[in-house]
């Protein structure tokens, strides 16, 4: 309209008309300024309220969205609105992509889409800056993450499908993608992120820079502080868990038919009473500990379905107690307690030359045990690692669990540990050590 006007009048008619604008208008937007150069703010009036007659068309129907959209163009071109017009049609047209069998985006969500893009032409009319678009996702696809695909390469990406996930360029965009994990936790995941058009988006799950472990629960998109969608994340991996000094006590499983474990000890154990520990109350698994001193976590893992073969406990000053036959049989560490100050302080499960599982430890003060024993077991494995090697790995997580079942050497700053832990899928067991002396064995045995 701008441009058919101008090519309608004359240079000098032109510059006459801006000056007696100018001088009669101060007080008018910019929008409605120009308007008046080519004939009065009552054409924009005009084509503001046609649009609005559409928003309410669609509002009241959105099955109509498309043919409302359609009669709109119409009007606006018969009007002389050739360049609002054109704007509608480029709307129109991210619409019918966005339904598209392809994209599954329902009519609800069209018409939504039609109305919000028709409100922030009629900002632009009015002289105001226009609302910043929301991302919306109406499909996603899968609508859960399993980890064990992922690991067997068999799905490599989600696709969410939906409209305005992004402005002009995909540079402007401001989803986040996160991988939230049971603790509340979160990792950056963005660098996964990606667009093939203004909508759809897909996270690459398979990018190897993703810390996937036991505790990963969800996908969470965000733009702003508004959440888009939460995708679950299905697991068979072992499930572990964290605690340090100051957390409450987290639940870990049933106390029936589940075995829970230590597969992490670290901080400063520096008194009698210093202790990390799994125990049963009220029918549940639980993860706890004691200290004196700033910096002591642990972690415990579960296994499902061996049976019970027996819970033994071991204390300073009493010989190594007798467990159980290491034939069908593994046995795990449930709790830890003492100083660990020096290399020789330790607590430990061994074979005996009897064929049978014994408990015992070093002679450091306060130092206690307890053990679970498991029956049943088919395929069991020992792990161990020393202060100066690198990160072992154990294999796969899908087929197996592991805990510990030795800890040696000196526990003496917050940086100190041994871990037994979950990464993309795959058992591994390290550790740091700021001290002499510190070594850890692990036992995994097949998951059932």
């Amino acid at each position: 309209m701008l441009e058919k006007s101008f090519f309608h009048h004359s240079r000098s008619q032109d510059m006459q008309r801006q000056t007696l604008s100018f001088r009669r208008h101060v007080q008018i937007p910019l929008l409605c300024l120009m308007a008046v150069l080519s004939n009065s703010c009552q054409e924009i009036n005009g084509a503001v309220t046609t649009i609005q007659g559409a928003i309410d068309m669609i509002g009241r129907e959105s099955s109509s969205w498309q043919t409302t959209m359609k009669e709109l163009e119409a009007n606006l071109f018969k009007d002389g609105d050739d360049l609002i017009a054109h704007q509608v049609t480029m709307l129109a047209e991210r619409g019918i992509a966005t339904g598209s069998a392809e994209i599954r985006c329902d009519v609800d969500f069209i018409g939504s889409r039609m109305i919000e893009g028709l409100k922030r032409i009629i900002d632009e009319l009015e002289g105001r800056t226009p609302a910043t678009p929301v991302p919306h996702f109406c499909t996603v696809s899968p609508t859960v993450v399993e980890l064990e695909q992922i690991q067997q390469g068999s799905l490599v990406g989600v696709n969410f499908y939906g409209y305005d996930l992004f402005e002009k360029d995909i540079r402007d965009s401001n989803v986040r993608v996160l991988l939230q994990n049971r603790n509340g936790s979160q990792q950056d995941i963005t660098f996964a992120r990606s667009f093939l058009s203004h909508y759809l988006m897909t996270i690459r799950v398979d990018d190897a820079r993703i810390d996937y472990s036991g505790e990963s629960e969800k996908l969470v998109i965000t733009a702003g502080k508004k959440v888009l969608s939460e995708i679950s994340i299905v697991t068979k991996l072992p499930t572990y868990f964290d605690w340090c000094q100051g957390d409450a006590p987290p639940r870990l499983a049933e106390d029936v038919g589940q075995t829970c474990a230590l597969s992490r000890m670290s901080g400063r154990f520096g008194g009698d009473t210093d202790s990390v520990s799994t125990l049963t109350s009220n029918g549940s698994w639980y993860l706890t500990g004691n200290s004196s001193d700033a910096g002591v976590c642990a972690s415990a893992t579960c296994a499902n379905g061996y049976p019970r073969a027996g819970d033994f406990m071991w204390s300073a000053g009493k010989p190594p107690v007798r467990m159980v036959l290491q034939q069908g049989n593994a046995c795990f560490l449930t709790s830890i307690s003492g100083r660990f100050q020096g290399a020789n302080d330790r607590i430990e499960i061994s074979v005996g030359s009897d064929g049978y599982y014994y408990l015992g430890g070093g002679s450091q003060p306060g130092a206690s045990a307890t053990a679970r024993c498991v029956g049943k077991v088919t395929q069991h494995s020992v792990f161990t690692w020393s202060k100066g090697m690198g990160t072992l790995p154990l294999g796969t997580a899908t087929a197996q669990v592991c805990f510990l079942s030795m800890v040696s050497g000196h526990f003496g700053g917050t940086l100190d540990s041994v871990r037994a832990y979950i990464q993309n899928g795959s058992w591994y067991l390290d550790g740091v050590a700021e001290h002499a002396g510190l070594t850890a064995s692990v036992s995994c045995i097949s998951r059932l």
